[in-house]
């Protein structure tokens, strides 16, 4: 078996928040763009989601420490 770093152990984590939204999808905060926001439970990173009709779509997975006039440009 070979031994999980510290990017693998991130983007399993980032999979089952994501992996997550299969149950908890639509009770999230929306943010000004429109979209959902999920934070990670223990990175930070936020991952924003459109949801309608028992469908969920991840539209990006954004680090929360970066400043928030980009991160808006990038949902646009």
């Amino acid at each position: 078996m070979q031994d999980e770093g510290r990017g693998d152990y991130v983007s399993n984590q980032l999979k089952a928040d994501i992996e997550g939204l299969k149950v908890t999808a639509g009770i999230h905060k929306r943010s000004e763009s429109g979209y959902h926001r999920l934070l990670s439970q223990k990175f930070p990173y936020a991952i924003y989601y459109t949801f309608a009709v028992d469908e969920a779509v991840v539209s990006a997975v954004v680090d929360c420490r970066r400043d928030p006039g980009w991160i808006r440009k990038h949902l646009e």
